[in-house]
């Protein structure tokens, strides 16, 4: 038989790097699950609070590439230590839900595990989780829940602070402008606090949660600082209006899955600093409700 040389193994090894790379994902034959039905808007909260109540964490997510890892679950099974991970993706309205990256701890190390988990296993980690995910799905008093509680996605509220100001969103309107989506947020402000206080817009957007730019935000007062329209001076106990407005240029379908932030110049006359007004998921259109 003949030896392989030196080259021939380095090409073997490149071979098998470029084909099974270190990190890919690793399936078993374990059935997935596909749960229908689940809306954009609160898909991951929902799978978020089935994976808490039964126990497990949450890990690596990926909400622009519709992917959340489980922490690592582990067992023992004949005194030989496992682990795997759960593993969710989203597509349409159907999240999927399998095993991936099951291991068995050895004295080389944790090494691939072969075969099939258990039928109680598989019941208590796959199973559970499903089904707790579909009697979520099927309440919308535990969807809302499941939002409000949220920490992979935070809740949109309302009502929110900046200093000593008090900001509640009244409404949200959508304009549509030579096709680009363009709303527009009214806020009811309320100065909360002992001083008079300016409020400055330094800078204004709506992002993704995951990262990246999306749209510009302008700032409009009912009753604007001297010739400059993005400031505004608010004694103690005095309620104002103003309209953050995606500007010209960009465009903004939905707030699902975006943080909006505006930055502020916050100056109570003695001493001025930053302050910022942040919310999640702004629902568009939208009219503000008690208790919101």
């Amino acid at each position: 038989m003949k030896m392989k040389t030196g080259k021939h193994l380095i090409f073997l090894v490149a071979l098998q790097l470029f084909f099974f790379p270190v990190n890919a994902q690793i399936f078993g034959n374990d059935p997935e699950i596909k749960i229908d039905n689940l809306s954009p808007e609160y898909v991951w909260q929902v799978a978020e609070m089935a994976l808490t109540e039964k126990g497990f964490g949450t890990g690596k997510f990926d909400p622009a590439g519709g992917s959340l890892y489980s922490d690592w679950l582990e067992w023992t099974a004949i005194a030989v230590s496992n682990r795997a991970r759960l593993y969710f993706t989203y597509e349409g309205t159907t999240l999927t839900l399998r095993i991936v990256d099951r291991q068995y701890k050895s004295n080389e190390g944790w090494s691939e595990a072969v075969g099939n988990l258990s039928k109680k296993k598989y019941t208590e980690y796959i199973q559970a989780v499903a089904d707790r995910i579909n009697e979520i799905n099927a309440d919308p008093k535990l969807i809302r829940q499941a939002v409000k509680s949220s920490k992979l996605i935070p809740a949109f509220v309302a009502i929110n602070k900046v200093g000593e100001t008090e900001w509640k969103l009244l409404e949200v309107i959508q304009q549509e402008i030579g096709g680009q989506f363009r709303p527009a947020m009214k806020f009811q402000v309320t100065n909360k606090g002992l001083a008079t206080v300016s409020l400055l817009q330094l800078t204004g957007a709506f992002e993704r949660i995951s990262g990246g730019g999306t749209a510009r935000l302008v700032i409009q007062w009912d009753q604007s600082s001297g010739d400059n329209p993005k400031q505004a001076t608010i004694r103690p106990g005095e309620m104002t209006f103003a309209t953050l407005s995606v500007g010209q240029g960009y465009s903004l379908s939905s707030g699902v899955g975006f943080v909006m932030q505006n930055r502020f110049d916050y100056n109570d006359g003695q001493k001025s600093r930053w302050e910022t007004l942040v919310m999640y998921n702004v629902p568009i259109p939208y009219t503000y409700q008690e208790g919101d």
